[in-house]
């Protein structure tokens, strides 16, 4: 039988095969209308996504900072070149291993999962309560708790720095009421840890409550009338039911979630600034890796973008790799 050409084959409706029959159905009339909606979020992609990647790899390699910015130096009369350098910012990275990237990657990651678990657990604590169907005044108990959510975070966090002020703030004034001793929360790691761990559950339960409530009230009322006939009590309903039906819809948040709070600058820079500081390291007692770049790359005096970009994509590759592990064991990806 002779072979049917991709136009012909278009026209009998039989399915072109092949990458270039895919592209003429791409740039046929129905693809050319999905491509100009998709136009925008690619362009917006390519500039805010792709193109900074791509930049910081390429900068990783140089010694970029502020002695070797390209300019032109009115002192010396000459351009401050940047050179090539080959891996030697990540060999600096790497002789700062013991010191500053190893610490620094465990808090990220600890900081990443526990943030995690404790709004997801939070969240979900507080959606089961939500949705109980006598339980009253639950609009405004729903409006409520989404508050913290709604508000600007910048703001919040602004609060919160206040609230913890070692002297004057809200928290060791209610702390002494107690009788504990004030706590010097941003002046001591550990504790400004637990204050990071506290302002981001604030932050971040509203979302999870959401997410959470939605679901469950996706969940056929009819599940839980038949396992009530059968004799289930409320703890199995929510063992057999509720929780495996919530946990298919918020695997795929959960790792989100997780490679967010890898990245979450905010609240770090904002609450703590990265500190306090370690003895004998660039990096603070609470810097993750992306304000620890940030440090590196803008704060300090040498600004040595180089350095800074290499730490951003190990970054990138440390995101990719906890994002792509936890795909595969989780399967958040996979059709359900």
């Amino acid at each position: 039988m002779r072979r049917l050409s991709v136009a012909t084959r278009t026209v009998v409706g039989v399915p072109p095969r092949g990458w270039w029959s895919r592209l003429v159905r791409a740039l046929g009339p129905d693809g050319r209308t999905a491509w100009l909606f998709l136009t925008p979020a690619l362009v917006a992609y390519l500039v805010f996504g792709f193109y900074p990647i791509i930049l910081s790899f390429i900068l990783s390699f140089t010694n970029f900072s502020f002695r070797h910015n390209g300019l032109f130096n009115p002192v010396t009369g000459q351009i401050n070149t940047i050179d090539w350098i080959g891996f030697q910012n990540y060999l600096t990275i790497l002789r700062k291993a013991t010191t500053e990237v190893i610490p620094t990657a465990l808090w990220t990651l600890i900081f990443a999962f526990v943030t995690v678990a404790l709004n997801t657990v939070a969240g979900v604590a507080l959606a089961l309560i939500l949705n109980k169907k006598d339980l009253r005044g639950k609009w405004f108990y729903r409006t409520a708790l989404i508050l913290p959510w709604a508000a600007p975070s910048v703001v919040t966090i602004q609060v919160w720095s206040g609230l913890f002020e070692s002297r004057f703030g809200a928290v060791n004034k209610l702390l002494g009421l107690l009788g504990v001793a004030p706590i010097t929360w941003f002046q001591d790691a550990e504790w400004a840890k637990l204050a990071i761990f506290i302002v981001n559950l604030w932050l971040g339960f509203p979302f999870m409550m959401s997410a959470a409530l939605g679901t469950l009230q996706s969940i056929p009322s009819e599940l839980y009338e038949a396992a009530r006939v059968d004799g289930a009590t409320g703890f199995k309903q929510l063992r057999h039911i509720t929780l495996p039906l919530l946990g298919n819809a918020f695997i795929p948040i959960i790792v989100s979630s997780i490679s967010y709070n890898i990245n979450n600058f905010g609240v770090i820079f904002l609450l703590t600034g990265g500190g306090p500081p370690m003895r004998g390291s660039d990096a603070g007692g609470t810097d993750i890796l992306i304000s620890w770049a940030f440090k590196v790359g803008v704060q300090s005096t040498a600004q040595a973008y180089g350095i800074g970009s290499a730490v951003a994509v190990v970054l990138f590759f440390v995101t990719m790799a906890v994002s792509m592990v936890n795909v595969r064991f989780t399967g958040a990806l996979r059709d359900r």
